[in-house]
């Protein structure tokens, strides 16, 4: 009889633990390889600069191509060569000094230090509030004119029978080279190729003179076309009304990105990084289906 009440009492412990472990939540996996660009190095023979700086010229950014579309080098002997204007940043790109990145143009050796508008740059001063990504950490800032670029990627793992969601963080600063120069209003968009047939445009901002345009999130569903996509987001700007002011060098234009996701639609997230899944409740249910038994022994030995 105790032998029967024993093992009933741990028929339902057990029923307990096999509860307990269905209620692990699905979550979704990211299918884009280093969305948040926080991995970057900086490339070998160069001093270290934390990952921060020149894509390729000066870091390497894994899991992105960068392509250059304009003043690349390969024109007349006379065009600038911009490699691509493409770089990863900090918050601490408004900041001069001691803040910045690098970047390689034409035939320098040595990195020349860029800055965007803000107001901790002592130089191109302006209280327009700029600020990091809202996900911390890097990001990525491209030039919609000068050096034009896109990065892209090899998005793999769709199933053409499910829908899938989108995301990225997305803002827009403006380089400063003095107390005047590059200013100017300027128009700003990314151009978004892979998810669909056609492009898509995102923002279309208008970014004041020495301004920043605040961190916005843009959540697009799509079903994929084939198992693989080419995700590539390419930067554009341009002075509003199409040209630069006589006299007045209203450029550069940049767009920031960061936080780019390709999710499952109606599965949620993955914690973000350093955050621990909700518990290993299979363990948690063993322990206390552990505990349980053992409290029931005892109770057998003393009622016998």
């Amino acid at each position: 009889m105790k032998r029967f009440r024993f093992a009933t009492s741990f028929a339902a412990t057990s029923a307990f633990v096999a509860a307990t472990s269905l209620q692990l939540p699905a979550f979704a996996n990211n299918l884009v390889t280093n969305g948040s660009f926080e991995n970057s190095t900086t490339n070998a023979g160069r001093p270290d600069t934390g990952g921060i700086g020149h894509i390729d010229k000066i870091v390497n950014l894994p899991g992105w191509l960068k392509t250059c579309i304009n003043q690349c080098g390969n024109g007349p002997i006379t065009e600038a060569n911009s490699h691509g204007y493409a770089f990863v940043v900090d918050n601490t790109a408004a900041t001069r000094p001691g803040g910045g990145f690098g970047a390689i143009y034409n035939n320098i050796t040595t990195p020349e230090q860029l800055y965007f508008w803000g107001p901790l740059n002592t130089v191109s001063n302006s209280s327009n509030g700029f600020t990091g990504s809202p996900s911390g950490g890097k990001f990525v800032a491209i030039d919609g004119d000068f050096g034009r670029a896109k990065i892209s990627q090899i998005v793999s793992g769709l199933d053409t029978s499910k829908t899938y969601t989108l995301s990225f963080e997305y803002a827009g600063a403006q380089q400063g080279l003095n107390a005047t120069d590059f200013s100017g209003d300027t128009q700003q968009k990314w151009l978004v190729d892979g998810i669909t047939a056609s492009q898509i445009t995102v923002g279309s901002w208008i970014n004041p003179s020495k301004g920043f345009t605040p961190w916005n999130t843009y959540s697009t569903t799509f079903t994929p076309l084939s198992p693989s996509i080419n995700l590539s987001f390419t930067a554009w700007g341009n002075v509003v009304g199409g040209g630069a002011p006589s006299g007045i060098d209203s450029l550069p234009p940049f767009l920031l990105l960061d936080n780019v996701q390709i999710l499952e639609t109606n599965t949620p997230p993955g914690p973000g990084p350093g955050t621990s899944v909700p518990g290993p409740l299979p363990l948690l249910g063993f322990g206390a289906a552990f505990t349980m038994s053992r409290r029931l022994r005892r109770r057998l030995k003393l009622s016998s």
